[in-house]
């Protein structure tokens, strides 16, 4: 039980941790922000959150446009350490041990 917690407690913090490496030859990108209801943003960013979360906020991305789309509940605004967040994410920015980004432009790249 105890090291179940301690797991826990570390995955849902490490989610929301961002490296201090940038994916090399990110784009610039024009940063697009949606403030929407919450059942909204909670409806378009599920489909990023781990399984059995429930999402703050999401971004996401069109290469093809080099728009990067954050996603806010305007019934729970954000906090500035959320918003910072994201904007991380628009300038290249991943997850800690994640490589989601990288692959996201490689496989755009291609």
């Amino acid at each position: 039980m105890k090291i179940s917690l301690i797991f826990c407690v570390f995955f849902l913090c490490s989610c929301t941790m961002v490296g201090h490496v940038k994916v090399e030859g990110w784009p610039m990108m024009t940063v697009v922000r949606h403030d929407v209801p919450n059942k909204v943003m909670r409806d378009v960013c599920g489909a990023y959150a781990p399984p059995f979360s429930d999402p703050l906020a999401c971004s996401i991305f069109d290469l093809k446009n080099q728009e990067c789309h954050m996603y806010f509940s305007k019934d729970f605004p954000p906090i500035q350490s959320t918003i910072e967040h994201e904007e991380l994410h628009c300038q290249g920015y991943d997850h800690i041990g994640s490589t989601y980004l990288q692959q996201l432009l490689k496989e755009f790249i291609k």
